[in-house]
């Protein structure tokens, strides 16, 4: 009996030649291949989602991060929606959500009469991307409107919703931003692949306003 390496896994291959004649040398590689099996099985547990049906990528990350597109605008705008924007104004709607965005008014604004319990942001990436991280603003023609705290979730459909959780499972809730200007940069515990990415507000300063861009690799 020998062992090799077929399309990234060892298999088993019968020889007509006597590989062992220690049985503790059999022993040992028949040790060392259910080793191999296991982290294959651990590795694909990964890229699978970890058996539970979210995204997580486990030791998996980009070789190189980079701005996925808000800024830029390789987002296009449909692909930017939000739970509300201020009176139903286009001026306020989620595309100025860019980060960067300069002209007034320079964020996204949520309606907060309507819309002030669980104010959401979302970029729909139409694919399968991973994620790294965000950069945040504030509104960029306010000093007092930006959001101070928030959440993120995700979603392979926009059906059903994970959320980026510390490793006791509770919901992570990162640090936004103090001034209007500055960009804050936020990485996440975990790279994910996933095709949606929400945020939720939690804490804001005066009103539900901001601007961000995405960070990871397509």
């Amino acid at each position: 009996m020998s062992y090799a390496k077929e399309k990234g896994h060892f298999t088993e291959k019968q020889s007509r030649h006597k590989q062992w004649g220690n049985p503790s040398e059999t022993h040992q590689w028949r040790r060392f291949l259910v080793r191999i099996r296991r982290a294959q099985r651990r590795r694909q547990t990964n890229l699978q989602g970890g058996g539970r049906g979210d995204c997580r990528v486990g030791i998996l990350i980009c070789s190189v991060e980079e701005p996925l597109g808000m800024e830029d605008g390789r987002i296009k705008d449909e692909r930017i929606t939000a739970s509300s924007f201020w009176q139903n104004d286009a001026d306020y709607a989620p595309p100025k959500a860019r980060l960067n965005t300069q002209r007034r008014p320079a964020a996204w604004c949520n309606d907060k009469t309507t819309d002030d319990i669980s104010p959401w942001i979302q970029v729909d990436f139409n694919g399968i991307v991973t994620i790294t991280g965000l950069i945040t603003q504030g509104r960029g023609d306010s000093p007092r409107q930006r959001v101070e705290e928030y959440q993120v979730t995700y979603s392979e459909d926009g059906q059903s919703w994970n959320n980026v959780t510390d490793a006791d499972g509770t919901p992570i809730k990162f640090p936004g931003n103090k001034d209007r200007n500055t960009p804050v940069t936020t990485h996440l515990p975990f790279a994910l692949r996933t095709r949606i990415l929400r945020i939720h507000p939690t804490a804001w300063n005066h009103h539900c306003s901001m601007r961000f861009e995405v960070i990871g690799c397509y």
